[in-house]
C-alpha cells in the first residue's frame, strides 16, 4: 500500500485514541486482555509512530528510550491490512529515525510467531524464550550501527 502515510504523534493527538484503539483490537482482545491494559506507565516519554491511511490509524510502533538504546514495544497493524508491508516500513521508519537521532541498539519483547518478522529485518534474538502476558516471547535486538534500510 503505497497510500500510506507515516508520522509521529504524541499522548495529547487526536490520532492517540485511535493508537490505543488499535492496540487494544490487534494485540490485546485475541488473547483476552481488556481494553485498559495497553497503557505503559512510559508512555508519555515514549515515541509513538503511526501509519495513517487517510485520517485513520491502521498501524502503529512505540519506542521507549534509555540513552543511546531503547525497547521496541506496541507494533500493531490493523487486521485487514497485516502482510502488506506496512509493519516492515513502521519498523525501518523508526530504526531510519532512531539511528539518525544517535542510538545505538533497539531491543525488544517478541511474541512467539513475530521472532521470525524481526529476523528478516535484521533483529537477533538472545536468551531464552520467556512467557509474557501468558504468551511466549523471544528477546530480541538489532545494532543501529552498521544498519542500513
Amino acid at each position: 500500500m503505497n497510500d500510506i502515510a507515516f508520522r509521529f504523534v504524541d499522548t495529547n493527538s487526536a490520532e492517540y485514541s485511535a493508537e490505543r484503539a488499535l492496540r487494544v483490537e490487534v494485540l490485546r482482545k485475541p488473547i483476552g486482555l481488556p481494553a485498559g491494559t495497553e497503557e505503559f506507565p512510559f508512555e508519555g516519554e515514549s515515541l509513538h509512530l503511526v501509519a495513517m491511511h487517510g485520517t485513520e490509524v491502521v498501524g502503529c510502533l512505540l519506542f521507549h528510550p534509555e540513552g543511546v538504546t531503547g525497547r521496541m514495544f506496541q507494533i500493531a497493524v490493523a487486521s485487514g491490512l497485516q502482510k502488506t508491508g506496512i509493519g516492515r516500513r513502521l519498523v525501518e521508519t523508526m530504526l531510519g529515525c532512531l539511528k539518525s537521532d544517535g542510538f545505538e541498539e533497539v531491543y525488544g519483547h517478541a511474541r512467539h510467531h513475530a521472532v521470525d518478522f524481526f529476523r528478516r529485518l535484521g533483529f537477533d534474538t538472545y536468551g531464552e524464550p520467556f512467557e509474557e502476558i501468558g504468551i511466549e516471547h523471544r528477546l530480541i535486538r538489532i545494532s543501529l550501527k552498521d544498519w542500513r534500510k
